[in-house]
């Protein structure tokens, strides 16, 4: 690896994990004071559902047990072309209106439920999430400011059953707080489906898209590009099913990062316009994907470097007695590194791998997380976790490069 390549990935690494700690400790009040609202909007939540009978009555349980006006709160449950029991489940709620069309598709399922909302307020909840009771109360305050297109929450990890689901838990606490200080940055853009609120005569206007795979940053990037500001607030919570196992894990993050590629491409106007100068260079080109370049391009290279010295030493495995070849291993581990094998190498590696993991840390302790078992896992998060995301981000790319079928 030349200097010159060494020192741009130092450069963004360092850069970036200096701009989030001053980004933190500029906007360290988290939970900012909102007035308090005189009178609660209607709000209309939308639970688009396909083959959901295992979590679909769990989730209409939570909805229902909102602290929030009963008259003013309506919950309607898109059933898609389920071919299991989840309509039979929605029915045994009387104050829940079920929709059932044959198409699949989420964004089909919401455009059908938006036709028949009557509410100011546009809830889009999935039929794995829940929320909490006071959730709907805390997020509408903040439609007070006029400015205010949609409101996101705190999305927690439902179940931390084993390694891959306790990793991405402290994936989603990180993402939060990255998502709180964007949101005080107001470059907030993405609309995720654990109860976000939308104002109503917006989504009605934009609508919901299947043109990518990922209807839900279609539509902030919609409403962004619209004047209006997405807010993301700690306080409410909302808890989201994740996968638990690695290949569903790995089917769900390729929707994702195909998603975030086709939304940036059919939103170019957005990135390269001066009005949105800093969502557009900043978090999506520089924080998104030069960030994302480099990390494929420093572990493609380690694998390839650690693989190459493996079968060296297995082609040598004849002519060396074990002993030396344990010796020529340990010898040659630094080097099956190929970004540490530098020597400017190992000292900009401890400074992004130490502010990383303060920041990592500094995260924990704000949503009160901390504890040892956890702590223990932030290495294997950054070292082993980051670079298998790596290699699905470098998979979805090519995905997309070759135009592979786009499915939901």
């Amino acid at each position: 690896m030349s200097l010159i390549g060494l020192f741009i990935i130092s450069f963004i690494g360092i850069y970036l994990n200096v701009w989030f700690l001053l980004l933190f400790l500029e906007n360290r009040n988290l939970s900012p004071k909102i007035k308090k609202v005189k009178s609660f909007p209607s709000v209309s939540i939308l639970i688009p559902a396909h083959n959901e009978e295992k979590n679909i009555s769990k989730t209409i349980n939570s909805v229902l047990n909102l602290d929030y006006p009963k008259k003013k709160l309506e919950v309607i449950v898109i059933d898609n072309a389920s071919t299991d029991k989840t309509s039979e489940k929605v029915k045994k709620f009387k104050r829940v209106k079920l929709i059932r069309i044959p198409e699949k598709g989420k964004a089909i399922a919401l455009n059908e439920g938006l036709k028949r909302a009557k509410g100011e307020i546009i809830g889009i909840l999935d039929a794995d999430s829940t929320v909490t009771k006071s959730c709907l109360k805390e997020m509408i305050k903040y439609f007070g400011d006029e400015k205010v297109g949609g409101v996101t929450n705190f999305i927690k990890v439902n179940e931390k059953k084993n390694l891959i689901s306790k990793l991405q838990h402290i994936e989603y606490l990180l993402s939060a707080l990255s998502k709180k200080l964007v949101s005080d940055f107001d470059t907030y853009f993405i609309l995720p489906g654990t109860l976000s609120l939308v104002r109503a005569d917006l989504v009605k206007k934009i609508g919901f898209s299947s043109s990518t795979l990922t209807e839900d940053l279609d539509l902030g990037l919609e409403v962004v590009k619209r004047g209006y500001k997405i807010v993301n607030c700690i306080k409410p919570v909302s808890y989201t099913k994740i996968p638990n196992k690695l290949k569903t894990w790995f089917k769900q993050r390729i929707r994702w990062y195909r998603g975030f590629i086709q939304n940036t491409i059919k939103h170019k106007d957005l990135i390269f316009t001066k009005r949105f100068s800093t969502l557009g260079w900043f978090l999506i080109i520089i924080a998104g994907y030069f960030a994302i370049t480099i990390g494929i391009y420093v572990t493609l290279l380690n694998f390839y470097s650690f693989f190459h010295n493996f079968f060296v030493m297995l082609r040598s495995a004849n002519f060396l007695p074990l002993t030396d070849q344990i010796n020529l291993a340990i010898a040659n581990f630094p080097s099956s590194l190929f970004f540490f094998s530098h020597p400017y190498a190992w000292v900009i590696s401890l400074i992004i791998f130490s502010s990383s993991f303060a920041i990592f840390l500094l995260t924990l302790k704000v949503f009160r997380s901390f504890n040892l078992k956890t702590v223990l896992l932030l290495p294997i998060y950054m070292l082993i976790y980051y670079s298998l995301v790596m290699l699905v981000w470098f998979l979805s790319i090519i995905l997309e490069a070759v135009r592979w079928k786009k499915e939901w």
